[in-house]
């Protein structure tokens, strides 16, 4: 090893011992502030997490560490915690956050070594922003992890230290030297062609599992025979639905025909996936009730719109201020499913609720003007159009997040909306409180505006356009829902 490369290898492991001791030193500071609050279970962290530095210590100078950038393996992680006699509630709490930076490592394209779990908690702390106590949890089950784990006998290359990105900074876009033969041509092209963001994430995740089955990241050079193993693994191993199936076809034809400029000869006899017909989950305006009852602000809001509305996830999150018409009481959907504009309903019943959370929000918005933020974040036409429209109120986003983060195209920090998955969870918490037996996510408020609007007499040629429904027959589908509810036919057991 070089003396740079020695330098450097002592400066990053000095930085994740750093990072410990930090860690340790904050959580001691704030038990000794709030020793009655954080009671005895804080306590016992903050011991466990002495005795664990100590114990690192004395296996450094025993040289019986992992070393920094080693990779470890750890298959049977999850069966060494249960049997590690620790108690049931670390147990748990160390089986999540394990499960987060395996996940984190996975986006990444990386192995699990100290270097991407340094990574991971300069991340997650600079994200999440946890009390000290809940760090320190967090560090804990690395430790324990890496404790527990052996250096990795494979011989992969992880990417540079600089090149493990946060989780805001698209973790999923990671990338190294092998998949460059096929990555910045693809990315490029899905850009090129204005593709959703989410629609690059999926499409990028398809790609990445098609070259793991064949195991080559020279995809070009792959025929349609390979195309047809791959569709036919789906079909029969994986068992996906003819939708994910036809998805996954998408993604590998876009690679060819416009990443690559290949055309593909037929392969058209692969295995089809089964389509699955199956009836969406409706709530009743008594649980739909029950639900928004035990649901907080600003969700209950978002909650109350989009059933109200009936939206897709996506258009709730991305509504703007200038998209909501408290004149003539609609909301107008920018570039909805297919990138089709329409026009929904605004409930009468809770104009006075939205108006006034769209006033809160101007505090946020002058707070980002202040600070001379970023303008939020625009398609790529209108911002080479408009390039200062990012920062007018009007394009402001009606649920914006707490928090500032990376846009992952530009790299700007900047104020996103709220995640959709953070909101759906909001959902289905709210769901078990209010002791719904269904399985409820925040689609079923859609399913249920459809249901509701024919049991009361709206015809399925309006619901389709309100919907943005390109398929009448999609629509259709809650006719036999609400046949279903409304049947007279009575079971021979009821006779």
């Amino acid at each position: 090893m070089t003396d740079s490369n020695s330098s450097t290898h002592q400066s990053a492991h000095s930085g994740y011992a750093k990072l410990d001791s930090n860690i340790a030193e904050d959580e001691n500071a704030k038990l000794a502030e709030n020793q009655e609050i954080a009671g005895a279970s804080s306590r016992s962290d903050a011991i466990r997490a002495s005795a664990d530095s100590a114990r690192e210590s004395r296996g450094s100078e025993n040289g019986n560490t992992t070393d920094f950038q080693t990779p470890v393996s750890f298959a049977e992680w999850r069966e060494a915690l249960e049997l590690s006699g620790l108690p049931q509630r670390d147990i748990k709490s160390y089986s999540i956050t394990i499960k987060w930076y395996l996940g984190y490592c996975k986006r990444a394209r990386s192995r699990a070594s100290k270097r991407t779990a340094n990574a991971f908690i300069e991340t997650v702390v600079r994200e999440k922003r946890p009390s000290p106590a809940l760090k320190t949890q967090w560090m804990n089950a690395l430790r324990w992890f890496f404790r527990n784990a052996s250096p990795s006998n494979s011989c992969r290359k992880d990417p540079e230290p600089g090149a493990i990105p946060a989780e805001s900074v698209a973790a999923d876009h990671a990338t190294n030297d092998d998949e460059k033969a096929w990555y910045d041509r693809f990315i490029a092209e899905l850009r090129r062609r204005h593709y959703s963001y989410h629609t690059e994430i999926s499409y990028l995740q398809w790609i990445r599992g098609y070259a793991t089955f064949h195991r080559t990241d020279d995809l070009e050079s792959l025929t349609e025979a390979d195309i047809r193993g791959y569709l036919d693994h789906l079909a029969t191993e994986r068992r996906i639905g003819a939708s994910t199936q036809k998805q996954a076809l998408n993604a590998i034809v876009f690679l060819y025909q416009k990443a690559f400029g290949k055309e593909l000869g037929d392969f058209s006899d692969y295995l089809r996936a089964k389509p699955r017909t199956s009836l969406p989950t409706v709530l009743s305006r008594k649980e739909i009730d029950r639900l928004f009852a035990l649901m907080k602000a600003p969700y209950k809001l978002m909650a109350q719109v989009q059933y109200g509305a009936g939206l897709r996830v996506s258009e709730l999150t991305r509504l703007r201020v200038k998209d909501i018409d408290f004149e003539q009481s609609k909301i107008i959907i920018v570039g909805g499913k297919g990138n089709k504009d329409r026009a929904a309903i605004l409930p009468d019943a809770i104009r006075a609720d939205l108006k006034n959370h769209i006033e809160r929000n101007r505090d946020s918005y002058d707070n980002d003007r202040e600070n001379q933020v970023a303008g939020v974040y625009l398609p790529e036409a209108l911002e080479r159009k408009f390039s200062n429209a990012g920062k007018d109120w009007r394009w402001f986003w009606v649920w914006p997040s707490r928090e500032l983060s990376t846009d992952p195209r530009s790299g700007l920090k900047r104020r996103h909306h709220v995640l959709p998955r953070y909101y759906q969870s909001m959902i289905a918490r709210a769901a078990v409180r209010a002791e719904i037996d269904k399985r409820v996510t925040s689609h079923v408020l859609r399913h249920s505006y459809a249901t509701h609007l024919l049991e009361h007499g709206t015809d399925v040629r309006t619901l389709q356009e309100l919907l943005g429904h390109s398929d009448i027959k999609t629509t259709q589908i809650y006719l036999h829902v609400m046949r279903t509810n409304e049947s007279s036919v009575k079971s021979p057991l009821d006779l």
